[in-house]
């Protein structure tokens, strides 16, 4: 299972130190369609931004290259505009950095799914091939449809997945691992709570944000009696001195990404759906 990390440039150094696979939000990234990949990593996973776009939880909007002024309010940048601008750019930045990109994926657009297929059409016919997004509420048919024409097909729609239940997680999961073996999945924004699916599919890929709960929400990552992680919040005094102590801080990021590893590395140990190897204690 390949973990990558929601790339945060305020630890920048921590997650290049620490080796980390990165997942790069185009829609974060400053310089629009002359943006650069943060330096000091050999693998990148690419996001659209489309979600944060649609839901204006990013400041920055995608470079509008065939509008004919930049000064456009956030609501004039359509998805048609939107894909053209991650279109060049993916394809200006798989020239510029070859080796490092191993995957992007398609910019879909939530409750529209005949949009979003509209969009992975247009990329493929600018020479890319990004990695559908399949949210659970699109139906099993339109997951059925890109497991039929992709080798590799990415879910969508999991964050806080406590919204709609583990058991519901773990079923959609199964699912997959019955209907469609030999499709590659990649499971965005997977919460670490999720270690109960996990034990029963165990996707290609994943990416993780959990680890800035540290400093943003002050939730620390504890060992559970398995061995797998959990989110804790930290006490008071442990918040306090994260907000005025950047050694200290820092020391708090670094080990929550280690664990991370760690984490990714136990769930690959598991000699079958139900057990875990007990040599975790360490």
């Amino acid at each position: 299972m390949r973990i990558y990390l929601v790339y945060d440039k305020s630890h920048h150094d921590i997650l290049r130190e620490e080796g980390c696979n990165l997942m790069i939000t185009y829609a974060s990234l400053r310089g629009g369609i002359d943006a650069k990949l943060p330096k000091g990593f050999s693998s990148v996973m690419i996001d659209s931004g489309g979600f944060q776009q649609q839901t204006g939880t990013e400041k920055v909007g995608i470079t509008p290259i065939f509008l004919n002024h930049k000064s456009y309010p956030r609501d004039f940048y359509k998805p048609l505009e939107w894909v053209r601008s991650y279109a060049f750019w993916l394809q200006r930045s798989l020239e510029k950095y070859p080796g490092i990109i191993d995957g992007y994926l398609n910019l879909d657009i939530m409750n529209n799914t005949n949009q979003t297929l509209e969009n992975q059409a247009y990329m493929e016919s600018e020479g890319l091939n990004p990695i559908p997004v399949w949210h659970p509420g699109e139906g099993d048919r339109v997951l059925d449809y890109y497991c039929s024409e992709y080798d590799y097909v990415a879910l969508g729609g999991l964050v806080g997945e406590g919204k709609m239940g583990r058991h519901v997680i773990k079923h959609i999961f199964q699912r997959m691992v019955q209907e469609h073996p030999k499709t590659k999945f990649h499971i965005l924004g997977m919460g670490i709570t999720a270690s109960t699916a996990l034990r029963t599919f165990r996707p290609y890929s994943v990416d993780f944000s959990t680890w800035v709960n540290v400093y943003k929400f002050g939730h620390g990552l504890v060992w559970d009696k398995d061995g797998l992680l959990r989110e804790k919040g930290l006490p008071q005094d442990v918040r306090d001195r994260i907000r005025v102590d950047k050694e200290f801080k820092s020391k708090l990021v670094r080990e929550a990404i280690q664990k991370i590893k760690i984490y990714g590395e136990r769930i690959e140990q598991m000699n079958d759906p139900h057990q875990i190897q007990m040599d975790w204690r360490v």
